[in-house]
């Protein structure tokens, strides 16, 4: 993955560390877009950047720290573990903000954020 790629998979990962750790923004973008599954794309969304341990593999310094690369590892396995507890449908917006699981995927996202933070979502020291 050439850096120019990589900085743009880290940008897309912290708007979307922002977006799985904000209630608020979640809700907005609820009302933004009425017809979207909001919990299912806090899922989906993911996937498209970060579909298995071999795109987590590909972040790699100097775009990604080492700290970022276990974040995003931390990140995809909260989201795994939600995953994989079969249920298939998740419910709306509001009701899932309810849940356990919501919980659980907004502090690993708050955690994950705080490690990409550090550096911002364009390291300046790459600019």
């Amino acid at each position: 993955m050439s850096l120019e790629d990589a900085l743009r998979y880290r940008s897309m990962l912290v708007e979307h560390l922002e977006l799985l750790s904000s209630a608020h923004a979640q809700r907005e973008y609820q009302r933004t877009v009425p017809i979207a599954s909001v919990s299912a794309e806090l899922f989906c969304i993911w996937y498209d950047h970060v579909a298995d341990e071999a795109a987590i593999a590909r972040f790699v310094p100097p775009a990604f720290s080492p700290d970022e690369q276990t974040a995003v590892r931390r990140m995809h396995a909260v989201l795994e573990g939600e995953t994989s507890r079969g249920d298939q449908s998740l419910p709306c917006l509001e009701d899932f903000i309810d849940t356990p699981s919501w919980r659980r995927l907004h502090d690993e996202a708050v955690v994950a954020l705080a490690v990409f933070q550090q550096r911002g979502a364009a390291p300046a020291d790459l600019a």
